[in-house]
């Protein structure tokens, strides 16, 4: 049920515990306030909520969890609580008198002549100015259907049995009965002040709109003009801000415009379902109605057309759902039943109202109240890849012969929605117990689909062109391929394998195994129980098969064809993760309005996780998750409780080490502080908060480049050369790994520079001997080169120079001494410091061996 408050370009609308802020001009959800009980917020049921009339920028908000909380909706802040004790069914708060909010608060099981409805003054005002008394009881009754004070604040209206006036007086002590003034209008439902004038409009059960004009004097006696157009109870009044046209709605889904004075009325129908609740914008543009489907619609008051629709989670008559919860592969949403005689897609993640389906056409314009019977969805099953969708619905009204329809659906990409496409009447001569699509069917095989009966058979139906010759040759449909059945048992439930090569049914306590495509069983497996088997599942892409019934769970290995393990557990829904081997079972509690989870692995009958909740489960399913997350041993399940709320629930793998990215991500680790910065808080984090990503950042590149620069000094001091004729080179890979780094992460070129050039050119060291054989081979050209190879590279390490120094010494090198003399015949000898005299005939030699020009090639 919607209370529904309009203000700027935002509308409030409870839902639940929580309070959703809405934009008019998009309809979508901008905000959530109160949205767990942990954080401040409420733990039940919202009931009202109301503008602070001091401070348009908060809200106040009342819940049956005995608070009223006054918030900051702009910021999201809880700014101050007051408890009641009490469950608060109504709130008002009166426009000049704001420091006081009017109550309904409901005692359970009160013994006080069994008055559990309290009509209070509960002060809310500011902290500096304290009342003798925060509450004053203005009445005690049996029953409260509606309260309302008027715009000056001088008169209070109460729908009780009857409608009680009271002129509000000043005081703390309780108000007395004979202040009230008990007005001749009986069965009041919804009551309603008008703003411009002393007149109260009133709502009963059965549809009668009641005026009625009091002045001071005669509040005892009031002038009642009555009127009906409603069949049923009104279920909301609102009065148009001039005062001169009244609003109402009921069970019809019309809107009435209601004109007091002339009694024209003015009629907008086909709204979609029962109306709830009434509000409209400060400017007078729009018209909101609260639909008893769990949607809001926005009317254009000018062209009278509904502008936007917010639609929530929507309920149906029956409780827990028939169907379940299925997840749709293709999108992965939750389907489940809405109202009767259709399915709705729910988005969990965004908590957003995806697609409706209606699969049985029912006129929604007709009362809850009347005993009409509608068809509702037994079943819902899908295509592993999301083409098609089966469903079941059924109607029986136990005066009528029941009707069964087996409808198959088939995903159009145009109008991204399913269309149907074949419709079976009487599939089976009893009730259809489970309907399963073979998995392998999304693999380019034929589609394949099993349904079990009450009827003792289970059929086999198939996607098929060969219709007969009353169908075109090129039409196709879906029809009846085979039929199987065992002992006469009746099979409760069905499966495939992962694969879809086995067909997995259920008849009492067996377990029969077949070939879906050679219509012939192959093995049959006796549970170690008696019990019969009410939930059969293959668990994901394993070897393992899951069969529970009332008392008892039992896995088999279907390589062994033997009991895997067994738990003794009384299971109310389970569900399989169809990515993983994991089984979660829920146990409710009904008398203690509880639940116990227990998650299990196929492999092991050790529970892997336990919860306990304080709200009973109606169904439970797995929600299909990321690879990622898969590897990451983490679950995501989504439950539907009691309370007709969605509910996600993670199980997290805690054996399993987050890697180094996931730390940085999820802050388990914090970056090294430098030398100037301090671990107390500091002003500029208030400011800018820890900046922790940055200093990640900064981290992990002060950290590459200390590695960086390690390496290069490490590849300087032991890097292995190898020397080919006499040159030194470096191997290219040790090159490429030292400049492989990033550029942000190098050091600067002064500081590489020595250490690169040390890797690039080897530093020379050779002992006397080598040089000696070397020095024999040399000639003249083999002199320069031998001068560019004895350049020695300058060496980064202080130990490597003074192996230098040691090492090489300045020696005579005979052989090199002999070969100089012969070529220029010295007179001195070579002793240290050599003296060389020219040879007085060098240049007659010099010019015999000229040549003759005429002799040169040219």
């Amino acid at each position: 049920m919607f209370e529904l408050v309009f203000v700027f370009r935002y509308l409030f609308a409870c839902t639940g515990s929580s309070i959703k802020i809405y934009s008019v001009a998009t309809g979508a959800a901008l905000k959530v306030l109160s949205k767990t009980g942990s954080t401040g917020g409420h733990t039940k049921l919202v009931t009202n909520v109301a503008l602070n009339p001091k401070n348009p920028m908060q809200l106040y908000s009342a819940s049956l969890d005995g608070t009223i909380k006054l918030w900051d909706y702009n910021d999201d802040v809880l700014l101050k609580t007051f408890h009641v004790r009490q469950a608060v069914e109504h709130m008002v708060i009166c426009p000049n008198n704001p420091d006081y909010a009017y109550l309904v608060t409901k005692v359970e099981n009160n013994v006080l002549n069994g008055k559990n409805y309290t009509i209070c003054r509960y002060y809310i005002g500011s902290d500096e100015i304290q009342p003798n008394k925060k509450r004053r009881v203005i009445l005690r009754s049996q029953d409260c259907f509606a309260i309302d004070v008027s715009s000056d604040g001088k008169y209070l209206a109460i729908a009780s049995r009857s409608v009680l006036f009271w002129q509000v007086t000043n005081g703390d002590e309780d108000v007395p009965w004979s202040q009230f003034q008990v007005w001749p209008v009986h069965n009041p439902r919804k009551l309603k002040f008008s703003p411009m004038k002393n007149c109260l409009a009133v709502g009963n059960d059965v549809g009668e709109l009641l005026v009625c004009y009091f002045t001071p004097d005669n509040s005892g006696k009031p002038r009642v003009s009555s009127t009906q157009w409603h069949h049923t109870e009104i279920r909301a009044i609102h009065f148009m801000a001039d005062g001169i046209y009244v609003l109402t709605g009921g069970d019809e889904a019309v809107l009435v415009f209601w004109q007091l004075e002339t009694g024209f009325k003015q009629f907008l129908p086909r709204l979609g379902g029962e109306i709830n609740s009434i509000s409209v914008s400060p400017d007078h543009k729009y018209y909101c109605v609260g639909l008893a489907d769990n949607s809001i619609r926005l009317i254009n008051s000018i062209t009278l057309k509904i502008d936007q629709v917010i639609q929530g989670l929507q309920y149906g008559n029956n409780s827990p759902p028939l169907a379940g919860l299925v997840v749709e592969p293709r999108n992965r949403n939750i389907v489940l039943n809405g109202v009767d005689g259709s399915i709705q897609f729910y988005n969990p993640t965004s908590d957003a109202h995806v697609a409706e389906v209606e699969v049985v056409p029912v006129s929604r314009n007709q009362s809850t109240d009347n005993k009409f019977v509608r068809a509702n969805v037994q079943q819902t099953a899908f295509l592993a890849n999301g083409e098609w969708m089966a469903t079941v619905d059924k109607h029986d009204d136990l005066v009528n012969t029941p009707e069964q329809h087996l409808k198959f659906w088939r995903w159009d990409p145009d109008t991204q929605s399913y269309a149907l496409h074949t419709r079976v009447d009487k599939p089976h001569a009893g009730k259809i117990t489970s309907v399963t699509f073979n998995p392998a069917s999304s693999r380019g095989g034929r589609p394949m689909a099993i349904t079990t009966s009450d009827d003792k058979t289970f059929k086999v139906w198939h996607f098929t062109s060969n219709l007969g010759t009353a169908y075109d040759n090129d039409e196709e449909a879906w029809t009846c391929r085979s039929i199987g059945l065992y002992r006469r048992d009746i099979p409760e439930a069905a499966s495939f394998s992962a694969d879809g090569s086995i067909l997995a049914v259920a008849f009492g306590s067996l377990i029969t195994l077949w070939d879906p495509y050679e219509n012939c069983i192959g093995q049959v497996l006796a549970q170690p129980c008696e019990e019969s088997i009410n939930t059969l599942r293959f668990v994901g892409d394993s070897p393992y098969l899951l069969a529970a019934s009332e008392n008892h769970i039992t896995v088999w290995n279907m390589l062994t064809c033997t009991v895997w393990w067994s738990y003794k557990i009384k299971a109310s829904h389970i569900a399989v993760d169809t990515l993983s081997t994991r089984i979660a079972v829920v146990c409710n509690n009904e008398k203690h309005k509880e639940a116990l989870f227990v998650l299990f692995d196929a492999k092991s009958a050790a529970p892997l996780a336990l919860r306990h909740a304080s709200q009973i489960c109606n169904a439970l399913t797995f929600i299909p998750r990321p690879i990622k997350d898969i590897t990451k041993g983490r679950s995501d399940m989504i439950c539907l409780t009691d309370k007709l709320a969605l509910e996600i629930i993670s199980v997290v793998d805690t054996s399993i080490k987050p890697s180094l990215q996931e730390k940085d991500t999820i802050n388990t680790t914090e970056a090294p502080l430098s030398a100037g910065e301090s671990t107390d808080k500091r002003m500029l984090d208030d400011i800018f908060g820890k900046r922790s990503q940055e200093r990640n950042e900064k981290a992990e590149e002060e950290k590459l480049r200390t590695q960086t620069a390690a390496k290069l000094r490490e590849q300087a001091m032991q890097k292995e050369t190898m020397t080919v004729d006499g040159r030194a080179t470096t191997n290219e890979e040790d090159q490429g790994a030292v400049l492989g780094a990033p550029s942000h992460a190098l050091p600067s070129v002064e500081a590489v520079f020595d250490t690169f050039m040390g890797s690039l050119m080897k530093l020379r060291i050779s002992d006397t001997s080598k040089n000696k054989e070397d020095a024999m081979d040399i000639d003249e050209e083999g002199e320069e080169e031998n001068d560019e190879n004895n350049n020695i590279a300058s060496s980064p390490s202080s130990d490597t120079q003074e192996h230098l120094s040691e090492s090489f010494t300045l020696e005579e090198l005979p052989s090199l001494n002999a070969y100089f003399a012969e070529l220029i015949k010295p007179k001195g000898t070579f002793n240290g410091t050599t003296t060389l005299q020219q040879d007085p005939v060098s240049s007659d030699t010099d010019d015999s061996d000229e040549e003759d020009p005429s002799e040169i090639d040219w």
